[in-house]
């Protein structure tokens, strides 16, 4: 499986931010090495994440508690 193109994000602790389209999978990288996928995530919502003021804050919100997760390291 390729692990798609990490975007480097604005964030105290989210280093970066990658989507997998064929597999619906948002790719999250934090800052302290840990590596998580969220599955079945529309690209409207990793779109926005990008967008968003607060990428932390918009995992809280729209993502954690809300979508299967998989931790990868």
């Amino acid at each position: 499986m390729a692990e798609p193109t990490m975007v480097k994000v604005q964030s105290s602790n989210i280093d970066s931010v990658g989507f997998d389209g064929d597999n619906e999978e948002l790719h999250v990288i934090f800052k302290n090495g840990g590596h998580y996928v969220y599955e079945k995530v529309a690209s409207s919502i990793h779109s926005s994440m990008i967008a968003a003021d607060s990428v932390g804050g918009f995992l809280a919100k729209n993502i954690k508690n809300k979508f299967k997760f998989r931790k990868i390291k």
